[in-house]
């Protein structure tokens, strides 16, 4: 590992103790080399030149109004009203799975195809009813003619009351036949195509006729895949889970004492930690409703637009809300902040050609920005981009002029 320079650390030791105001005991000056010219410890003299070659910029800090904001952790999530939990219709085999975790599937597609024994009995019973209706319909057409010729012959005084009546209740009967098998047939071709999903009468040749597919119901992304080729399926297995995620909520878990600064509609700006300098914005939803008894904080949620799917289920994220009013603060591109032996420090032009370490106390950074609590005045010119340039040339002076 390599050794720090002693000197940097016994800097940054007495800085603080000091105060941020005093300047630094100076340093036994450095032999010019090459390069940037060090001539104390904490200070780099670069010409004009070499700072262009560096691609060194700085810019005077200024006051900047900022809204007092409660910042809290969290995680996303899927929305719940946005999430549709893909269960079967009956007991069977799969045959066949044609979507994976992380596809985007639309709504009605086939995700996969199973094999039911209901299929087969069924169509068996739609069969049967359809056999009985052909059979109905015959005795049907039978009575209506014997009830007609009843009828005639009472008119020629051929045949009795009684025998006209009988006629009638006949046909009466058969037609009750004709609309039971009807309803059958119906009932059973509304389970083969409206529930199972497969055609009553399937045509020569199709083979996926016995098997009954499972459709995504929605459009979304494959968040959960619970099934494979040769796995039995019950009426409680849940296949897939497909989220929509076009909008996600954040759950921020937020501490008893916060909680009274909140109200549901408050704007809000969630950043995930990988990716500072992008903000996404929402809206608080819902204040939670228990505690955790582990960590005593409640799971407030926010509503998060999500238009680039950017945002995944379980990423970690922070969320900043205002909860008040405004406060004077110092900001800097955090881009200008450097660390050295895990102390936070920037470096300040104090001359054309020259740039000081100082030390700073920094606090939450928001997206692009950190606020300075400590260690600089408004005006002073800080070096915002090239910052790292810098820190390499003072490290690697300090350690040769040991």
């Amino acid at each position: 590992m390599t050794k720090r320079p002693a000197a940097l650390i016994l800097f940054f030791s007495c800085w603080f103790v000091l105060g941020c105001g005093s300047g630094p005991a100076r340093a036994p000056q450095a032999e010019s080399r090459a390069g940037a010219s060090p001539t104390k410890r904490d200070e780099i003299v670069l010409s004009p030149a070499q700072q262009a070659e560096g691609g060194i910029e700085t810019q005077a800090i200024a006051w900047s109004e900022q809204p007092q904001t409660l910042r809290v952790a969290g995680r996303i999530a899927l929305a719940d009203d946005r999430t549709a939990r893909v269960g079967v219709r009956t007991v069977g085999l799969v045959i066949a799975v044609y979507a994976g975790l992380g596809d985007y599937v639309k709504k009605g597609q086939v995700l996969a195809r199973y094999h039911a024994d209901e299929v087969r009995d069924t169509r068996a019973q739609y069969r049967t009813a359809v056999a009985q209706l052909d059979r109905a319909q015959a005795g049907a057409a039978l009575a209506q003619r014997n009830y007609e010729r009843a009828q005639t012959l009472l008119e020629l005084k051929a045949a009795s009351v009684q025998q006209v009546e009988q006629a009638r209740q006949d046909l009466l009967s058969a037609q009750t036949a004709v609309k039971a098998a009807q309803i059958e047939i119906d009932r059973t071709r509304d389970v083969l195509e409206d529930d199972l999903r497969v055609p009553a009468d399937p045509h020569p040749g199709d083979e996926t006729a016995d098997e009954v597919p499972i459709l995504a119901p929605v459009n979304g992304f494959i968040i959960e895949k619970n099934i494979t080729p040769g796995k039995t399926v019950e009426l409680s297995t849940e296949t897939f889970v497909i989220g929509d995620l076009s909008q996600v909520w954040m759950l921020a878990s937020v501490r008893q004492e916060n909680l009274g600064e909140l109200r549901v509609g408050q704007p809000a700006a969630v950043i995930l930690p990988g990716d500072p300098g992008r903000t996404f914005s929402g809206k608080v939803t819902n204040l939670g409703q228990e505690f955790d008894p582990a960590t005593r904080v409640m799971q407030v949620r926010i509503v998060l637009a999500n238009p680039e799917n950017r945002l995944r289920p379980e990423m970690l994220a922070n969320a900043e809300i205002p909860v008040g009013g405004r406060q004077r603060t110092l900001l800097v591109p955090s881009d200008a902040i450097q660390q050295i032996d895990g102390q936070d420090i920037v470096f300040v032009r104090t001359a054309a050609d020259r740039f000081t370490l100082r030390p700073v106390r920094t606090g939450e950074t928001a997206g692009r920005q950190t606020p300075i609590l400590d260690g600089l005045k408004p005006g002073e010119q800080i070096v915002v981009r090239g910052s790292f340039v810098l820190k390499s040339h003072l490290l690697k002076s300090t350690m040769e002029s040991e």
